[in-house]
């Protein structure tokens, strides 16, 4: 296959590379489990390894290294397309909940997470960036040793693009675990969901009743968190004219279609355009 990099050479280097996988998602989770702070992260000074990111590790390795076992049985063959199925689902559905706003609970399945308010995401959840690695990487070992050679192909293809992701990722730490992530390609699956979210926000999903809907008080909308709070600024005010001495109103307002809805001091119901005040 000219042009192309052949993969029974490279056999042993990537069983081997399948078995670092593997350990370095079990050093993560065993940091996990015993609250040991350098297997979390490897690294001094980065962050640690979530703990579906570890799991992933560990599958996407033992997927790997029973994939180019030599003369491979049934047994280890249908583990190896169970462990790539797995790894596929967690970066994928991963990669939806970030997208989407979706909480599946699956960041949590295996250790739980008591410092987030209800309703926010999981401080566990794995990064966008490694959630599109396992969803390129899954598809990849199930192509692997596939009799077609356009299916190989596409297998080398998914592999170099998410070692691609790892390397650029590899690199920024080079300059420093601290300056880590202000490198684009480290941080490219976060611009991805950047994106995606500032598309998602277009949809009005509104206060459309006192205490929001189901009155938990509660939004879904993710523009401002803890990393962003401390920056807000008033972006409009708006003066009904109807204030008098003494006179003090706090409302809850309501917002429908981007219009919000609140009452003055003598009672009176106004509408402003949410996004401006702009009186209606």
């Amino acid at each position: 296959m000219k042009g192309w990099i052949s993969i029974s050479n490279y056999r042993g280097q990537s069983r081997a590379a399948g078995a670092v996988s593997a350990l370095i998602g079990a050093l993560g989770l065993v940091g996990w489990a015993l609250g040991i702070e350098s297997f979390k992260s490897i690294v001094p000074g980065l962050d640690a390894i979530k703990p579906n990111t570890g799991a992933g590790l560990i599958l996407a390795g033992v997927a790997l290294w029973l994939a180019l076992k030599p003369q491979s049985n049934g047994w280890a063959r249908r583990l190896s397309e169970t462990c790539a199925v797995v790894v596929t689902l967690a970066g994928l559905l991963t990669l939806g909940e970030y997208v989407f706003g979706w909480d599946l609970g699956i960041d949590e399945l295996l250790f739980r997470d008591n410092s987030v308010a209800v309703g926010l995401p999981s401080s566990l959840r794995m990064a966008p960036n490694a959630a599109i690695c396992f969803a390129l990487l899954g598809p990849a070992i199930l192509l692997l040793d596939s009799a077609r050679d356009e299916l190989r192909r596409v297998s080398q293809s998914l592999a170099m693009v998410s070692g691609t992701i790892a390397l650029f990722a590899l690199v920024a730490v080079g300059f420093g675990p601290a300056q880590a992530g202000h490198y684009l390609p480290a941080k490219a699956g976060h611009y991805l969901w950047a994106g995606a979210r500032a598309f998602q926000a277009s949809e009005n999903l509104g206060w459309p009743i006192n205490g929001g809907v189901d009155n938990i008080r509660y939004s879904p909308l993710t523009q401002i968190n803890r990393d962003n709070v401390s920056k807000l600024q008033v972006a409009w005010t708006y003066d009904s004219h109807d204030a008098f001495k003494a006179s003090e109103m706090q409302s809850n307002p309501v917002v429908v279609d981007g219009v919000l809805y609140v009452t003055t001091p003598t009672l009176s119901v106004v509408a402003v355009t949410a996004a401006t005040g702009t009186g209606l």
